[in-house]
């Protein structure tokens, strides 16, 4: 999906939804179809991105299609919104995720959740049903009071469900953040989180970078247009490559958190 109506104040979606120009706002099934088939067979798939993976009704059957392939798939969710057919492909015995993070709203309000009876028996259901590869993520010091009884429930279900309390960032410059980073005293720099090859699939079918592009510098290419070899050989996939040892260059990596020297 192209924008998210949760709106994080930790993700700069309007940013996003600004420089996105495309009038497809929704991958379709068949185009993940025909994306899915032109991959290797040893593509990780990773529903997450700059949007809530499950606004797309239709975010189960894709999963289905990646399992049958016999992908990696993992998602990173909030439940919101969710439909019964994307919580019950997360959940029991229709489960084939091989992890699910689960990421929860804090005690702080910088996530738009409506927090009512439906979401919380979503986040008992699908917590209820984690498995030790499993964890949930809070941007934030605390989860929401909201939440912690259906925890604490799963919790007498699943001892070893883990609660993962993370810091903001900056989302490589695209948030006003009080850290700054400073990286050009190095000569090279990699991604302490590999995201060099963890590229983002729009709903259009474009490749950016990584889920820190949230302006759209750098277009990889288009996997419903083009080959997956034809992209990861293209000139724009090398030159972000070649960046990482330029410290005189303005790719995104260099203004990130997640860089690190080589």
């Amino acid at each position: 999906m192209a924008g998210c109506s949760i709106k994080c104040s930790y993700c700069p979606q309007d940013t996003f939804t600004a420089q996105y120009k495309s009038s497809i706002k929704k991958l379709s099934l068949d185009n993940f179809i025909t994306i899915i088939n032109k991959l290797p067979d040893n593509i990780k798939i990773h529903f997450t991105g700059f949007s809530e993976p499950l606004f797309n009704s239709e975010c189960h059957k894709m999963i289905a299609v990646t399992k049958k392939k016999k992908l990696y798939t993992k998602i990173s969710t909030t439940l919101y919104k969710a439909n019964e057919e994307n919580i019950n492909c997360l959940t029991g015995g229709r489960r084939v995720l091989d992890k699910i993070i689960l990421h929860l709203p804090a005690d702080d309000n910088n996530m738009n959740i409506i927090i009512d009876k439906h979401y919380i028996s979503n986040v008992f259901n699908v917590s209820k049903a984690l498995l030790p590869a499993d964890n949930i993520v809070i941007f934030g010091k605390k989860i929401h009071p909201s939440l912690e009884n259906a925890i604490a429930l799963s919790r007498a279900n699943v001892n070893f469900l883990r609660l993962d309390y993370m810091n903001w960032n900056s989302r490589a410059g695209n948030l006003n953040y009080e850290k700054k980073i400073d990286l050009k005293h190095f000569e090279k720099i990699k991604c302490s989180k590999n995201r060099t090859t963890q590229n983002i699939l729009l709903p259009n079918g474009d490749i950016y970078l990584c889920c820190m592009d949230w302006k759209l510098e750098h277009k990889m290419g288009n996997l419903l247009k083009d080959s997956y070899t034809d992209i990861v050989k293209s000139d724009a996939y090398k030159s972000i490559h070649d960046a990482l040892s330029n410290n005189k260059s303005n790719t995104l990596c260099w203004r990130c958190e997640y860089a690190v020297p080589q």
